[in-house]
């Protein structure tokens, strides 16, 4: 059996622990531009602010895992990068130390948070966070499965290796899988998504070639402000955590779900100095036919989010958009 081989680069937790008493402060974005342009390069700096915003949402357990993909990065260059960010002590957000590992995978580079990516793997082997959209070749629709044992079970012993790697004393692991695992099935897993798809791979001539007509496009957005203008932030006694609104926009577009931060009101155009971010965390999508019986992972992954209120450390506002995307005039295929 071909195998592949997945690289585990562990990053001791910082004991100097940098707690921000506000939103994000200005500090970590510019602070934060200098390490990345130090440690990744000119051409990733221009991504800086979204760098930042992805390795905040793995810090605040928001994401269990953060793909580089913005550019080529090597798994050094990210360790480098988050021990400078350690040692200015711009992270972490939350009370306890973060334990970061670097994934080096078919390229790939993955900076985890160890803690929320254990237990993510842990729940999608017993299939009660992550849904699988089969969408093999041989299926004549798309199909919701509820396991994701149901399609090969190498996924679960996969993430048994991964889960006992950090135990290990060593700062470098390896786990071997079969070549046939549907790696963009892996990697979705990995970086959170509760929804992921599937196709079979076991023989050359399988792949995806399954029509869609429509979509469900599952967007989370995270605004932040900076620390200046956060702090002139209107506050009220109101604690809103989620709040649902009905639009009648083009498309039958699903509702609105907003977080916001404990006791603020958002207020997007109050920023005068032009540091107000919006960026998107997480982009999936689902088939409109599937929607409904999805909506329950989509729910549950929200609410774990909602869990870990360390994020209202981070952002000033979280936002999950919810629209259908039509073909135009053709369906068209999902490629990978």
């Amino acid at each position: 059996m071909s195998m592949c081989s997945l690289q585990i680069f562990k990053i001791p937790p910082s004991h100097d622990v940098y707690t921000p008493a506000e939103n994000i402060p200005l500090k970590i974005i510019s602070e934060g531009r200098k390490c990345i342009i130090s440690h990744l390069g000119k051409t990733l700096g221009r991504y800086s602010k979204q760098i930042i915003c992805d390795i905040l949402a793995v810090d605040c357990g928001i994401k269990p895992s953060f793909l580089f993909d913005y550019g080529c990065v090597k798994a050094k260059q990210v360790i480098s990068l988050i021990q400078d960010l350690q040692t200015q002590q711009l992270l972490s957000t939350s009370s306890q130390p973060c334990s970061y590992i670097v994934l080096a995978i078919e390229g790939d580079v993955l900076l985890c948070n160890t803690a929320i990516l254990q237990s993510h793997l842990l729940q999608t082997s017993q299939g009660t966070r992550t849904a699988i959209i089969d969408i093999s070749k041989s299926n004549s629709q798309a199909k919701l499965l509820e396991n994701i044992n149901q399609v090969d079970e190498h996924f679960a012993i996969t993430f048994q290796q991964i889960i006992a790697s950090f135990s290990d004393s060593k700062e470098t692991c390896e786990v071997q899988f079969p070549a046939s695992l549907n790696l963009t099935t892996l990697v979705g897993v990995l970086l959170g998504y509760p929804i992921v798809y599937w196709f079979s791979r076991s023989n050359e001539d399988d792949s995806n070639s399954l029509v869609i007509d429509s979509l469900t496009v599952f967007k989370l957005n995270c605004h932040l402000l900076c620390r200046q203008c956060h702090s002139s932030q209107e506050k009220s006694s109101e604690i809103p955590i989620i709040k649902n609104e009905q639009k009648p926009l083009a498309h039958n577009n699903l509702p609105l779900m907003c977080l916001q931060s404990s006791g603020e009101k958002l207020k997007t155009s109050s920023c005068k100095c032009n540091e107000t971010i919006t960026h998107c965390i997480y982009s999936y999508s689902v088939p409109e036919a599937l929607t409904s019986m999805a909506l329950s992972y989509v729910e549950s992954w929200i609410q774990d989010i909602n869990h870990f209120d360390s994020w209202q450390k981070c952002y000033h506002c979280l936002q999950l958009h919810q629209n259908i995307v039509y073909a135009p005039e053709e369906s068209y295929s999902i490629s990978f």
